[in-house]
């Protein structure tokens, strides 16, 4: 890992620590690797998964798509934590974009979860911009006798605009933003809560959904699996997991032994799911063919944690109803 980035990371995770629960993935430990990823919960507010990079787009395209990916499957905000854009330092309490990826600096995250000082400002296609109570813009309008041409002229924009602001359809971008916290008081600014997936300005949005093709007919098996029982599902490349999955208010991931892939390796991919999914109140899973699975979970530490398709085929079609997923099916398993 290059020395910055250690020194950035290192930082960064004995400051966040104090305000939550953390789990750095330390898979594959590349030497050469040029972002980190860890998981955050902070009670009371919520998860984050994050990669930590020296710039923004230290994280590659592939790598940002799949981060939208599993954010969008799992129904957690998922951030880029950087120093800079493209050479540019980031500024503090501003949501950059980086193609459908939010990213933020090291301060804004600490600030929004060690107290409630969140973001106002994100960028978008059109610029940056703000969010509006349009309830409270209006009280306020109506409580200083302004028609909304009177507001208009002041705000030098038209009726329609101020309309449109009013009702939420549209947002403001910075000029016309200053001037309504100079009008109308900053209290008309909404957040942006970085732990709120139903945040519109964080809901990760992507046109594929299921990600990348399966490596494997045994993939493609669980593939299957996983869509006849109804769960939403993304196949991952980057990350210690191979799919993740969820159906209701439930996390699925599943890591999958590759070709040639030793227990080792397997157990270390397994054990950085696992955290993952800890942090992300998920549920983890190595998921084997039935000719290998005593032999494996002799090995692996959690021997639990290891199923057949057939058993992960029970699991999916009980464990939506379940109250503690997996907890009774393990114990009629084992």
């Amino acid at each position: 890992m290059d020395d910055r980035l250690e020194e950035f990371f290192e930082g960064f995770l004995r400051l966040i620590r104090p305000a939550g629960e953390t789990q750095v993935l330390r898979y594959p430990d590349d030497q050469n690797a040029r972002s980190m990823d860890m998981a955050i919960r902070v009670k009371g507010k919520g998860s984050l998964i994050v990669k930590i990079a020296i710039d923004i787009f230290d994280v590659g395209r592939a790598e940002r798509d799949e981060l939208k990916r599993v954010s969008a499957t799992v129904g957690v905000n998922a951030l880029i934590v950087a120093r800079t854009r493209s050479g540019n330092d980031l500024i503090d309490g501003v949501v950059y974009d980086a193609d459908g990826v939010k990213a933020v600096s090291a301060e804004t995250v600490l600030n929004a979860a060690r107290s409630e000082e969140y973001p106002a400002i994100y960028e978008d296609r059109d610029g940056f911009k703000v969010k509006l109570n349009g309830d409270l813009l209006r009280a306020l309008r109506l409580s200083k006798g302004y028609s909304l041409g009177v507001a208009a002229e002041k705000l030098k924009v038209t009726r329609r605009t101020v309309y449109d602001y009013e009702k939420e359809a549209i947002r403001p971008t910075i000029d016309v933003a200053e001037r309504l916290v100079n009008e109308f008081g900053d209290e008309i600014i909404r957040p942006i809560n970085l732990f709120d997936p139903k945040d519109d300005v964080l809901a990760a949005r992507t046109s594929r959904p299921e990600g990348l093709p399966v490596d494997s007919r045994f993939e493609s098996l669980i593939v299957e699996k996983l869509k006849g029982a109804g769960w939403r599902f993304t196949h991952a490349k980057r990350s210690p997991l191979d799919i993740a999955a969820s159906k209701g208010g439930l996390r699925l991931f599943l890591t999958i032994p590759h070709p040639h892939e030793g227990l080792r390796p397997l157990s270390e991919r397994s054990e950085n799911m696992a955290k993952l999914a800890h942090v992300l109140s998920g549920t983890s899973y190595i998921i084997v063919e039935q000719d290998k699975v005593k032999g494996t979970r002799g090995l692996i530490d959690n021997a639990d944690n290891v199923l057949t398709v057939d058993e992960l085929s029970e699991f999916l079609g009980e464990a939506y109803g379940a109250k503690s997923p997996g907890s009774n099916w393990q114990a009629r398993h084992r």
